[in-house]
């Protein structure tokens, strides 16, 4: 019996799960991508702000077992990351924003063409940490690249006629604008009501630019939606640049704008 509870154990350390963290969905959509079954990922921020959130206890206490931390650069990482490296002195922290951040703009991956930079330096990551599964990590990666570079002819395809111009209320989706040739006029709209303000002015920017797309986030009221879409005739889309599902969130944004 002593045996067989020895062998469940070492079979269990085995097949244990490489242990990593990072702060945003998006982030560990790419890591399930290439890792498959052999990590478990903590992702820090859910249903929260990037720029302002602070980890809970339960997650700090994930981190000092986490090998690896991937961090892209959203705001709460500036203070967070030296906290973090203090906590667990093995961490190793992979910065995928760098090279990347070409302005203040944090929303880098929203661009299939910084996803492949992305997912290249997690690739390179899981390798120097899991050796032995350098095969099956190099396999899913091309697979996932692949789907990448798939997905960027199919959004290119859909925006070929489209209107380049679109409003965005939280300024996420530059790097997305700026790979497929669009012009996001970005305003920054706090809060779930919009003010007479604020509608005058989207309503001489649609007219302006032609504008038959807004992009605002699912925190934003249906009431207030139905105004802008009243005033502007524009469509109004609530989407938001922390979805898991990194590529339907792309694809979805490109089917709205044509």
């Amino acid at each position: 019996m002593r045996y067989l509870i020895l062998f469940f154990l070492l079979a269990n350390l085995i097949n244990a799960k490489i242990l990593v963290s990072t702060s945003i969905e998006p982030v560990a959509f790419f890591i399930n991508n290439i890792a498959k079954d052999k990590v478990k990922v903590q992702v820090l921020v859910k249903n929260s702000s990037p720029h302002t959130y602070e980890p809970k206890p339960s997650q700090m206490i994930t981190l000092q077992r986490s090998k690896v931390y991937f961090a892209i650069g959203v705001e709460f990482e500036d203070i967070w990351l030296k906290k973090f490296a203090k906590l667990n002195k093995n961490l190793k922290i992979i910065n995928l924003y760098k090279d990347l951040k070409i302005n203040n703009d944090p929303h880098i991956w929203l661009s299939p063409k910084n996803a492949i930079t992305i997912s290249k330096r997690i690739f390179k990551a899981l390798v120097k940490i899991d050796p032995k599964n350098s095969s099956f990590y190099k396999t899913n990666f091309n697979l996932f690249i692949q789907k990448i570079k798939i997905l960027q002819i199919k959004i290119k395809k859909l925006l070929k006629n489209a209107n380049k111009n679109f409003i965005a209320f939280h300024p996420s989706w530059g790097y997305f604008a700026k790979e497929f040739g669009l012009n996001q006029i970005a305003l920054k709209v706090e809060g779930k009501e919009i003010k007479p303000k604020i509608l005058i002015k989207i309503i001489k920017l649609t007219k302006q630019y032609n504008i038959k797309v807004i992009l605002t986030s699912p925190l934003f009221s249906k009431k207030s939606a139905l105004v802008l879409a009243k005033e502007t005739k524009a469509k109004i889309y609530k989407i938001s640049p922390l979805d898991y599902d990194w590529d339907k969130n792309l694809l979805n944004l490109a089917n709205a704008l044509q």
